[in-house]
């Protein structure tokens, strides 16, 4: 894992090998100081942490190796997802894989010669989907079991994954996708014992790391035998089984498209991507950090002058590492107990009721209540009135109108007033200082 203190220090676990060149062999520091209590509410990968860590201190070297993979939360919770949550399973499939990364020497295996197998162009690497997740392409037909022996090409298959995770600072969660090609395969091409050898190292020491896996061409017998028998069950299993196994039935070049861009989609499937013209992937260095040199107290060197010797003597990168860690955690746990503890919304501060709007007479309603009363009084007036008797009469049968129903002023009851303090205040003060209608109807039209 890499982050940064409060110093901008930086607090990558693989430095640690810097750090422990200027410290001398010391008494260890106890496991709780460097990874803080482990107690009953502790995380799942925490508690595998703290197991793994206890393998290392009580001797196990292939566990202490690995340091810096049993001290990242992600590698963890791959193989606790992967063990479906038990932490003993996960912990004893966790442990068995830095066994055989130990005695399969992963850490060479990137700079091994295969050019013999790359020749064939039968496994290599390709485009990046839409979210630049790089994939991986084996071009099935060319397979020959009589070509190489199952443990080399299995050994030539964990180079190329080893190769692309290395690629990435990501690594040892580098997500990858694989596609094969299926196209013009035939019993020539089969290899049981390849497969069950690959299958075994694929599901023991790569779990959650690939995104999808792409089949395609698939004639119909494929498809439904996928569809019918073997998709069911392994949704049982895996409900995401959509997105991990995805047979590419019909004109799997479209399909293609739609999950990559053309830029990163082979030529020989529809797309603009000259694999030939890429050159190699560009590893990047790893190198393990061991528990023990994370245990190890840093002192200043004897050698070191009185110049250098305060830089010396500040804690090391790993312990820093060690302590941000247990503290973002410390972090992460009081958050969320406090997230239980906390009310409901609807307990302290309910949401408030919505604005009921209750019949008022509005400025529409207000204009056209004076058109009916002027034509009530025109249609009122005798015919025999002259037209000034008229007008007259309607002017004034208008005022009643408004006097009568009190025109203008809010409804008794309230109404759909904005909700401003200001006026509400100052119509309060008109109503209770009993300003005469004609006034109290002029100041509510203004607003």
């Amino acid at each position: 894992t890499v982050g940064t203190d409060s110093d901008g220090d930086d607090l990558s676990m693989h430095s640690a090998m810097h750090s422990a060149a200027t410290t001398q062999p010391s008494s260890p520091r106890p496991l709780a100081e460097l990874l803080g209590p482990c107690t009953a509410t502790s995380l799942p990968w925490e508690k595998i942490r703290q197991r793994l860590f206890q393998l290392a201190v009580d001797g196990d070297h292939d566990v202490d190796y690995y340091g810096d993979i049993i001290s990242d939360r992600g590698a963890i919770e791959r193989f606790l997802s992967a063990a479906k949550g038990n932490i003993d399973k996960a912990t004893e499939q966790m442990r068995a894989h830095l066994h055989w990364r130990r005695s399969y020497k992963v850490e060479e295996i990137v700079h091994e010669d295969f050019s013999d197998l790359k020749a064939h162009n039968e496994l290599y690497w390709a485009g990046k989907d839409n979210q630049g997740v790089p994939t991986m392409t084996w071009i099935l037909r060319k397979h020959d079991a009589k070509r190489v022996s199952a443990e080399r090409f299995v050994r030539f298959l964990v180079h190329q994954i080893e190769v692309g995770m290395r690629a990435s600072p990501e690594y040892p969660n580098t997500p990858f996708n694989i596609i094969v090609d299926l196209g013009d395969v035939g019993l020539g091409n089969n290899d049981p014992e390849m497969a069950s050898l690959l299958q075994t190292v694929l599901v023991q020491n790569y779990p959650k790391v690939r995104k999808s896996l792409y089949v395609f061409p698939v004639n119909w017998f494929v498809h439904l035998f996928w569809d019918t028998i073997i998709k069911p069950i392994l949704s049982t299993l895996q409900p995401d089984i959509d997105d991990k196994i995805c047979p590419l039935t019909g004109d799997f070049q479209a399909k293609l498209k739609e999950r990559f861009p053309a830029a990163e989609i082979e030529i020989q499937w529809g797309g603009d991507l000259d694999v030939s013209a890429r050159g190699e992937l560009s590893v990047l260095p790893y190198s393990p950090v061991s528990v023990s040199s994370m245990l190890r107290p840093s002192r200043p060197a004897a050698s070191c002058t009185p110049e250098s010797r305060p830089a010396a003597a500040s804690p090391s990168t790993t312990l820093r590492a060690a302590q941000k860690l247990a503290r973002e955690e410390q972090r992460v746990r009081r958050k969320e107990a406090t997230q239980r503890q906390r009310p409901r919304p609807s307990e302290t501060n309910p949401a408030p009721p919505p604005p009921t709007h209750k019949a008022g007479w509005g400025p529409s309603g207000r204009v056209l209540a004076v058109c009916a009363a002027v034509c009530a009084g025109l249609l009122w007036a005798p015919d025999c009135a002259p037209a000034a008797l008229s007008a007259a009469l309607a002017s004034a049968v208008a005022i009643a109108v408004v006097a009568a129903v009190g025109l203008g002023r809010p409804p008794a009851g309230g109404g759909a007033v904005r909700d401003d303090k200001a006026v509400v205040a100052r119509v309060a003060r008109e109503r209770e200082a009993r300003t005469p209608w004609l006034s109290r109807y002029a100041q509510t039209c203004s607003f």
